[in-house]
């Protein structure tokens, strides 16, 4: 399953943020492209959209929380400028199929399971809807058990789904203290910057892969 594969994914495609923006010393930086150009190849192949989103997550919160840390808003104009003059060029490569990439990407796995599909817009109205009704059912039956319905596409409804209100609670517990002490450790400007935006990077992914 694409959901399950696609976690193999999750650190290249949470830290290549981390490698643009933070990382100063070229040869990691080149290392770190390197290994994630080989996740992208794979992300097409798997089909799988949840590793884009979390890219995308984690490169807006780690732009925005890094040059503000760095450079005030003062950056914000000038950014804006190069956000929009990188994504025109994209689009433009794309649409006049340089270097095969339209025909790359519209021949792939995640191309296929597009937004615009019946399937897929079942498949995402499924997501959300049972969000909710987990929440719902995992109160009714406190003691889990329900190995055979459908799973939620969310770790901590799933734990309850199965063994019941106390592991979830457990597990959430855990998760949020997790995100505590994360919040704590970037707050330390007396930790380096690589080391804090690491982390931030890694545990925004994380969490966002088992929301899926």
């Amino acid at each position: 399953a694409a959901t399950g594969s696609g976690t193999i994914n999750t650190l290249a495609f949470s830290l290549i943020a981390y490698f643009l923006v933070v990382e100063k010393k070229k040869n990691i930086k080149l290392i770190g492209i390197f290994f994630f150009s080989i996740s992208l190849v794979y992300a097409f192949v798997l089909g799988s959209r949840t590793q884009f989103l979390i890219m995308g997550v984690v490169a807006v919160v780690v732009i925005v929380v890094y040059f503000h840390e760095q450079y005030t808003w003062a950056w914000l104009p000038r950014f804006i400028v190069c956000a929009t003059g990188i994504t025109i060029a994209c689009i433009a490569i794309y649409q006049k199929n340089l270097w095969g990439i339209k025909d790359t990407i519209e021949s792939s796995n995640l191309f296929a399971r597009n937004l615009e599909s019946l399937a897929q817009q079942q498949a995402d109205s499924y997501r959300m809807t049972s969000v909710l009704r987990g929440l719902l059912l995992t109160f009714e039956y406190p003691f889990g058990g329900l190995e055979q319905t459908n799973y939620y596409h969310n770790m901590w409804l799933d734990a309850g789904r199965v063994a019941g209100l106390i592991p979830f609670l457990l597990l959430l517990s855990y998760s949020l203290i997790s995100v505590f002490h994360i919040i704590r450790i970037f707050c330390n400007k007396s930790a380096p910057v690589s080391f804090r935006y690491m982390l931030l990077c890694l545990y925004i992914g994380v969490l966002a892969n088992f929301f899926v």
